[in-house]
Parts: structure tokens; sequence; C-alpha cells
């Protein structure tokens, strides 16, 4: 979460963004944490300390 609470946007582009994240959701097109931090780290090289 920012510490800026301006950096959301407005209500109503906070609610958009929820909007489209259930979206994705229920549509599949979400994967988990660790999924994207093995991407990245395939793609960057970054293979050494796991967490």
């Amino acid at each position: 979460m920012p510490k800026d609470l301006v950096a959301l946007g407005t209500r109503e582009e906070f609610w958009e963004s929820v909007a489209r994240a259930d979206e994705d959701y229920a549509s599949g097109r979400t994967y988990s944490v660790q999924a994207m931090t093995e991407s990245l780290r395939s793609k960057h090289g970054l293979w050494g300390n796991r967490y």
C-alpha cells in the first residue's frame, strides 16, 4: 500500500481498479506471488537467495 494515499487516485478510480481485479480473478487471469517471483528471477537471472 502506498504511503501517499493520493497515489490511489480518486474514489472512482480506486473502485474501477477493484472491479478490474475482480474480473481478472474470476476469469483466471491471475497467478500466485510465488509464480510471479520465479518468473521475474528467471527473466533477470536472479536465482540467488530464495525467501
